[in-house]
């Protein structure tokens, strides 16, 4: 997400206490998932290491960044979607990286792994609009 969407997120998030559940979830899921264009940190291990620590994600056990556009992601809840088991399920895969914590959770810092793929996804949506990230495959 650029440095632009990451303000209107964080602006969204904290003046805005009157939104409705689904536009806070959203933004949450904007800056937890989405990275359009792919920002450049050399290789995927760094690339992951840099996104935890920037996305304030810091040991987590894993995560997932998707590089489509917020208006392509969003569209899976309704044209480019295809419902299975309650989920929306991407018609076409998407180009994301996957990062997973190095090892069990360590006293200090933790150092990620990062992987490339283009995979189809699979989102939570709620009233039109991606909330959660479930799975890829």
């Amino acid at each position: 997400m650029s440095p632009k969407g990451q303000t209107l997120c964080l602006l969204l998030t904290v003046a805005c206490p009157w939104l409705p559940c689904e536009a806070i979830e959203y933004v949450e899921f904007l800056k937890r998932h989405l990275d359009y264009p792919k920002s450049t940190f050399g290789n995927d291990n760094a690339y992951c290491e840099a996104m935890m620590h920037d996305r304030g994600m810091l040991c987590w056990q894993s995560n997932t960044f998707v590089h489509a556009s917020e208006y392509e992601v969003q569209s899976l809840c309704s044209s480019r979607g295809h419902l299975v088991a309650e989920l929306e399920r991407s018609s076409i895969p998407f180009p994301i990286t996957v990062c997973s914590r190095r090892g069990k959770k360590p006293q200090g810092a933790c150092s990620y792994e990062g992987k490339s793929l283009t995979k189809e996804i699979w989102v939570t949506c709620l009233k039109g609009l991606p909330v959660y990230f479930n799975k890829y495959g």
